[in-house]
């Protein structure tokens, strides 16, 4: 089977300095994947309960404006039956010649009333102003932990592209340092995207004959899954090469006529009797 490389839409941006690396740095610590979700999820998390409590506070509040309003109009109405009341008074002792004992009775009743719509008042008035103080507290607190969490995410993805970076790098068989290299599929997609070489994806079988690929052949001879290992042979400018025991990820580099600087054949994953990855070659 024949592959030939994929069209490369972007224009190639300016190389850069592989990052130093160990030869064994070629896996992707899972510890890390596992902070970013639990961050993610408690990120999520915070948010929603923010979103909770800010409604929750609403409707208290809603709900205690209500009963002022209520207690106001009411308090409206007793300065109106007040002053109904002080005209009855007056217009009765004109009238009937009330006692002095009966008067004085009206006015502390009248007295009693307003007081007790005032007191009434300001406990509402209290009770609102420590409900503002209260959900200001609540949420301030929970913003600080949305911060928290949003700063220790920033930190985590750092990370995380450091290590990208530190593990997309390694030396090859021959001694001679690699480019980037891609460990899955979606890390070849951003390879080709940057279009510094040309890459061919395999799924290589174990066969009794060689298969074309760009402009070399290759053969599965051996795979050994349960240590990620595997043999194949290379035939290259009608010349076989050997490349015997390789590791997962490992640059296995060959020199082609006319090429200065080494292919490259980078196997992902190994299983029984099949191999898959791609083959990196100059511009």
């Amino acid at each position: 089977m024949s592959l030939t490389p994929d069209p490369v839409g972007a224009m190639p941006r300016q190389e850069q300095p592989p990052a130093p690396s160990s030869p064994g740095a070629n896996w992707f610590p899972p510890v890390v994947i596992v902070a970013l979700l639990l961050l993610m999820g408690g990120l999520i998390f915070v948010g929603h309960e923010v979103s909770v409590t800010r409604t929750a506070l609403q409707l208290q509040i809603a709900d205690l404006k209500e009963k002022q309003d209520a207690l106001r109009h009411r308090q409206e109405a007793g300065e109106e039956r007040h002053a109904n009341l002080r005209d009855e008074v007056a217009a009765t002792r004109q009238r009937l010649g009330l006692t002095e004992r009966e008067v004085s009775q009206t006015k502390k009743t009248a007295k009693e009333l307003e007081a007790e719509q005032r007191q009434a008042a300001a406990q509402l008035g209290s009770q609102l102003s420590a409900l503002r103080e209260e959900s200001t507290t609540k949420i301030g607190a929970v913003a600080g932990e949305v911060t928290g969490v949003k700063g220790d995410l920033s930190t985590t993805r750092k990370d995380l592209e450091a290590a990208k970076l530190q593990l997309k790098s390694a030396i090859g068989d021959l001694g001679v340092q690699s480019g980037l290299i891609a460990r899955n599929h979606d890390e070849l997609l951003e390879l080709k995207r940057r279009g510094e070489r040309n890459y061919y994806e395999f799924d290589l079988p174990k066969e009794k004959a060689p298969r074309r690929l760009g402009n070399i052949s290759i053969l599965l001879k051996k795979t050994d899954p349960g240590k990620g290992k595997y043999t194949l042979e290379v035939v290259a400018d009608d010349k076989k090469v050997e490349k015997k025991d390789k590791t997962v990820n490992e640059p296995v580099q060959f020199y082609v006529a006319r090429a200065r600087i080494p292919y490259e054949i980078v196997v992902n994953e190994v299983r029984k009797d099949r191999v898959v990855g791609y083959l990196a070659t100059p511009k």
